[in-house]
């Protein structure tokens, strides 16, 4: 008897057990903490992509074969859709969430503005890198959108491999782009948008997930300042060396 109810409560139990643990992840996903760790994990994930995609960019002063070489492993692996899809969705979580908690923390505070604060027995953090934060992610979207019809969608050169694959020209398109002053000077100042955008970024990170203690947080928040302007600037210096003529050869690939 006891057997049989337990076999027949099982599907039950098993059910009523998934609708708990769905209600869980719904709460804590629109709970305000949760929100916060969700824009924070998702910020983290994209980091992670900026350190990697500065790595490739720095390929061009390798020369044609190392950047074209490399463009063409990645555009031909199979995993490349699914890792677009995914990191796509990542940031359209950002945005979306970075969207929402914004405007639930001004609606919070009224139209008394930007005060000092006390949380958790201290001071506020408040600078202009995160007063700002909302705009320099805007324009950092707006970059990415012009970036990617220029690079991604851009112009087909054709070229060669030193073994005669052929592949698409992209170290020519890079640096045919990059000979434009007005496009070099965009960049630069998307970089400086970039660089605020992680300066707050970076370091509110481990406070959002309480990682605080009065010895080492000074060090993280220090920390996360340098990368984020090491980025910034690692990403700036591209388009302007290749501007000046340091590190490549003009005219692209091998034909």
């Amino acid at each position: 008897m006891t057997t049989t109810t337990g076999m027949r409560d099982g599907p039950a139990l098993r059910a009523a057990r998934g609708e708990a643990r769905a209600g869980w992840i719904r709460r804590y996903a629109t709970s305000s903490i949760g929100k916060k760790q969700i824009l924070a994990l998702s910020g983290f994930l994209l980091i992670v992509f900026l350190i990697a995609h500065l790595a490739a960019n720095l390929l061009v002063f390798r020369g044609p074969d190392a950047l074209n070489g490399y463009s063409h492993a990645l555009v031909t692996n199979p995993l490349i859709v699914p890792a677009e899809i995914g990191l796509a969705a990542v940031f359209l979580v950002h945005v979306g969430l970075a969207i929402r908690v914004s405007v639930e923390n001004r609606r919070a505070r009224g139209p008394v503005g930007y005060r000092m604060v006390r949380s958790r027995g201290r001071p506020s953090r408040r600078s202009f890198a995160s007063q700002w934060m909302l705009l320099t992610g805007a324009w950092t979207l707006v970059f990415l959108v012009l970036h990617l019809l220029t690079f991604e969608f851009g112009p087909w050169y054709e070229a060669r491999l030193s073994d005669g694959t052929a592949v698409r020209d992209l170290y020519r398109l890079v640096v045919e782009t990059f000979q434009s002053p007005g496009y070099v000077g965009w960049y630069v100042l998307s970089m400086v948008a970039l660089g605020l955008h992680l300066h707050h970024g970076v370091a509110s990170l481990f406070e959002t997930f309480g990682i605080h203690h009065p010895k080492w947080t000074p060090a993280i928040l220090a920390g996360g300042k340098a990368f984020a302007w090491a980025m910034a600037l690692g990403y700036m210096t591209i388009p302007v060396l290749i501007f000046l003529g340091v590190g490549v050869e003009a005219g692209g690939g091998r034909p």
